[in-house]
């Protein structure tokens, strides 16, 4: 601006706290400092008058805040407040206030009083003191923190922007609506983009076909809802390839609330995909595998059980004929072997329908007693050759009739009297039924087999019930059976709702026991 200067003029003497040049020579008179301390009183950001040739004529307390004390023999100039480096651009912007301009605003930097170069903004203004004199006004605006919050907030982008170029998996940042505004290198290479490829389009325009709207649909919900995005989907790469990737959201609202931007990243799980359809056919291919093997072993049991059946038969009738005590006992022999078999087959067959499937309980209504008789009755003669005493005790509250399968119930207390019978060399095999609870229409009923033979070691205590599973596994071992009796008799109990455990001590016995929940039969 050029033209005519304003003139100062009203009566300022009440103003007090300002500073001016008040040595002999100074280039104000004495009369207009009180002009120029209000003039300068008013002003709450660093303030200073120059004479037009750089001298500082006056300044206010906050010019001191920022450079330090000024001295006040009239010898400071604004040469001594800027770095040497400024020292031309203040000459200059003086002679454009000579000629009359205004400078609203310049960068510049000056000294504070520690010696740092502190970054202001300063606006000149010339001011004409009476017909005659001319001075600059100066007011001085500190920017050195916005300048290092901005630097800050650069290096801070740069570091996130090279953070995402190094980072292993795609980042994207989007609008609300869906937009791309920038992504990284791992990003572009996942959607198929060139290297040098601006952040384009929308960023599901990237998704395979097959999976856009699926994509699209929980992306749209998940803005109305405000929830993290995470999905799995198949990407377009480029050339005819497709990827898998594995993509989370986050949205980042505004001040309004709204929705203002929304940061993404997106992991390439392609190989983790790849492996799990190895995996998922290797599973396959192990339950195909098992399937075949548990139907020839049905199979073949039932192939087995037919001629053993009448192996059997024909030893009775031998047994019915006239023969010698040594051929009596070779029949025996015989006969006991082919039980054993026959036992060993049915378990096989048994295990087999368990893993199919094809096991089903046949339910109606029992007495407890009967079952009880009957296991006594199958093991009485071997528990009596063997010198065991076998016997059972009926708890009286036991109901008489309850609804169940009395034959699977007979077949799990036959597996536990047996194996009780087989491992214990004197003493007793005891069983016991026993009620536990009543509720309603139900009983809960506990079923003991107690022996006094030589135990089970600790440590096998925790897979006696597994499959195929010895506590004496030598080939030389003195008892044998297949190792399906108990792992049986485990899952009968829990086909029937039940549960079963085991308690004992090494060298004086066990007590295998289990539970089941009946129903009451109704009375008749």
């Amino acid at each position: 601006m050029t033209g005519n200067l304003p003139v100062i003029v009203g009566d300022a003497a009440s103003r007090v706290g300002m500073k001016t040049h008040g040595s002999p020579g100074a280039l104000v008179e004495e009369t207009d400092r009180v002009i120029l301390r209000g003039l300068l009183e008013g002003e709450g950001e660093p303030s200073l008058i120059l004479a037009l040739n750089g001298a500082v004529v006056g300044w206010n307390k906050a010019v001191e805040a920022l450079v330090g004390p000024i001295a006040p023999n009239g010898d400071a100039t604004v040469f001594d407040m800027v770095p040497a480096d400024a020292h031309a651009s203040w000459h200059g912007w003086l002679l454009r206030l000579v000629k009359g301009e205004s400078l609203p605003s310049v960068r510049t930097s000056v000294r504070d009083a520690a010696g740092e170069d502190v970054v202001v903004d300063a606006s000149l203004f010339a001011v004409r003191m009476g017909e005659d004199r001319r001075l600059a006004r100066v007011r001085l605006r500190d920017r050195s923190r916005e300048i290092k919050a901005e630097a800050a907030h650069r290096a801070s982008e740069e570091r996130f922007r090279m953070l995402c170029s190094m980072a292993p998996m795609g980042v994207f940042q989007t609008d609300s609506k869906g937009r791309l505004t920038y992504t990284n290198q791992r990003w572009r290479n996942l959607a198929g983009l060139l290297s040098a490829s601006e952040p384009r389009g929308l960023w599901w325009q990237a998704v395979h076909p097959d999976d856009r709207q699926r994509v699209i649909d929980l992306w749209e919900s998940s803005l109305r809802h405000g929830n993290e995005f995470l999905a799995e989907f198949r990407f377009l790469a480029g050339r005819g390839h497709t990827r898998w990737g594995r993509m989370r959201i986050v949205q980042h609202s505004g001040t309004d609330a709204r929705v203002a931007y929304c940061i993404g990243t997106c992991e390439d799980i392609t190989d983790l995909k790849q492996v799990q359809a190895d995996l998922a056919r290797a599973r396959d291919a192990a339950m195909e595998s098992a399937r075949l093997k548990t139907e020839f072993l049905s199979n073949i049991s039932h192939e087995i059980r037919t001629p053993m059946n009448g192996v059997l038969g024909m030893l009775e009738l031998l047994g019915a004929t006239e023969l010698s005590e040594s051929q009596k006992n070779y029949a025996g022999i015989a006969r006991e072997s082919a039980e054993i078999l026959l036992c060993v087959m049915e378990d096989i067959l048994d295990f087999s329908r368990l893993g199919e499937g094809r096991l089903r309980l046949v339910v109606s209504p029992f007495s407890p007693v009967q079952v009880l008789e009957g296991v006594v009755r199958q093991f009485e003669a071997q528990a009596n050759s063997r010198g065991i005493s076998l016997e059972f005790e009926l708890d009286p509250r036991v109901p008489t009739q309850v609804v169940g399968d009395a034959i699977r119930l007979h077949q799990v207390l036959a597996k536990l009297v047996g194996n009780a019978i087989k491992f214990t060399p004197e003493g007793r095999v005891r069983i016991r039924c026993l009620m536990l609870s009543a509720q309603g229409q139900r009983c809960l009923v506990r079923f003991e087999v107690i022996d006094t033979g030589i135990g089970i070691p600790t440590g096998a205590l925790d897979r006696i019930f597994q499959p195929f599973v010895q506590v004496d596994g030598a080939p030389t071992r003195r008892h044998g059976g297949s190792g399906l009796g108990l792992a049986l008799a485990k899952h009968l109990v829990e086909l029937m709702g039940g549960e079963v455990a085991v308690e004992s001590t090494e060298g004086i016995g066990s007590t295998f026991w289990f539970h089941l929940s009946l129903p009451l039969a109704a009375r008749p």
